[in-house]
């Protein structure tokens, strides 16, 4: 006898019908949420393109990839997330939309108002400090978005991802609340802002960003290649470091205490070479795709190569601060553009979105199906594009090695062109009408 699903549902088909409904409308926010994320990816290159421009020097495309895409993206993603491990109803979803909208908008206002007035103080600078406001309400949103869900998360699940994303949004609102008291002009972080500015920038960059990458990739990543997700001893190690080491760091900067920044350093990067063994752990159970190989492989590696230069990344931050101490010259931007912004987040980003667009995003199978041959398009050559150009721009930070800095931004600009364009060609597909077999974009 053939089971009917329809029979076990004491709702009947209304019950089923509201399901329906709830799945669509998570599969629309999660690809409002990508959209607007490949929206500020496009602006991010475009401000690598025109460098000076706006007389923000980095400051403009790491904020635009930052606290645009990374922030906007993690504010639809984690969320469902959220929901997914805890096998729980997600946020309503007006919440989660009001979330993407709040944190967009005040990563625009933000930059828009640094553009229209690049001096941190004066002139029209609370411009760009209203819309740190607005960031930090769409925070709030996304917290309530994210944590609700657990309540009903059984076992250890509760705890951990409770820790992980509360630490995060935590991290990230004391951060993002240090340059906006700076941008409205409070005196104590105007006077204060040398020891301040690279505990703002711990806090967001690795304590918010970071940290919602790797607690997401301890589950995200065994899903894309296709094996079972479980906790190791690698991944708590991970979890653990992460989370905990850059709050130590940010407080090392703000009381001016070199060993505490440095021990903070030293414990996230203790996090990161666990996370590169919780993925080489996840890589040997792995599972051998028959179907969209290019589309599987580019995701997997994607996100395995990023956790590569975390790794890098989070070594180079902590001998910084090892040089440096806890002062201004214990934070620099410079050397970590290319193993952080662009190995670690915006890889990050390129390869969660080539996957979660044909796997959570509004559409019947064969719109999927569609999407995922053009997201996987050129995916080896692009994968290597990017992290080729990630290790010129590494090494063009050396003296007299400018021009391989100029050839790495070069490739990762192509690559990143090439997702961005491929992610809007995919969101572009249209559903096939009633008994319809193909698709076009």
């Amino acid at each position: 006898m053939t089971r009917q699903s329809v029979g076990l549902d004491k709702g009947g088909p209304s019950t089923i019908d509201r399901r329906r409904a709830g799945r669509a409308t998570e599969r629309v926010v999660a690809a409002t949420a990508i959209g607007f994320a490949g929206v500020f990816v496009a602006l991010s290159l475009i401000a690598v393109a025109t460098p000076g421009e706006a007389g923000l020097g980095a400051w403009l495309p790491v904020h635009l990839l930052l606290a645009g895409a990374a922030t906007t993206a993690i504010a639809g993603v984690m969320p469902f997330f959220s929901a997914a491990i805890a096998n729980a109803p997600p946020a309503p979803g007006w919440l989660r939309f009001a979330a993407i909208l709040g944190v967009a908008f005040g990563a625009l206002l933000v930059v828009g108002g640094r553009i229209a007035s690049p001096a941190l103080v004066g002139g029209n600078a609370w411009f760009a400090g209203a819309g740190g406001v607005f960031f930090i309400a769409g925070l709030a949103l996304v917290g309530a978005a994210t944590l609700l869900p657990l309540r009903f998360a059984l076992g250890g699940r509760r705890v951990v991802m409770g820790f992980i994303y509360g630490m995060a949004l935590l991290n990230v609102v004391c951060g993002a609340t240090l340059a906006s008291l700076l941008l409205l002009g409070w005196l104590p972080a105007l006077q204060d802002w040398p020891a301040l500015k690279p505990a703002h920038a711990w806090l967001n960059v690795f304590g918010f960003v970071s940290l919602v990458i790797a607690g997401s990739l301890l589950h995200l990543l065994p899903t894309v290649v296709g094996t079972r997700i479980g906790d190791s001893r690698a991944s708590v190690v991970a979890y653990l470091g992460v989370a905990t080491g850059p709050p130590i760091a940010a407080l090392g900067f703000i009381l001016g205490v070199g060993w505490i920044a440095l021990a903070g350093a030293l414990v996230m990067v203790i996090g990161a070479l666990a996370l590169s063994f919780y993925a080489l752990d996840v890589i040997r159970h792995a599972a051998h795709w028959t179907t969209d190989p290019t589309w599987h492989r580019f995701t997997a590696w994607s996100l395995i190569a990023a956790i590569g230069w975390f790794v890098v990344g989070s070594a180079i931050a902590a001998w910084i601060v090892f040089v440096g101490g806890a002062s201004p010259a214990g934070w620099q931007l410079t050397p970590l553009i290319a193993p952080v912004f662009v190995g670690w987040v915006a890889q990050v980003l390129v390869g969660a979105w080539s996957h979660l667009v044909p796997a959570v995003g509004p559409g019947l199978p064969p719109r999927h199906a569609v999407q995922r041959r053009i997201l996987g398009q050129l995916g080896t050559a692009r994968l290597t594009l990017l992290n080729v150009g990630v290790l010129l721009m590494l090494v063009g930070v050396l003296p007299n090695l400018s021009l391989l800095f100029g050839i790495g931004v070069a490739a990762v600009a192509v690559s990143g062109i090439a997702a961005v364009a491929l992610l809007a060609a995919s969101l572009a597909v249209r559903e096939p009408p009633q008994g319809a077999g193909t698709l076009s974009a």
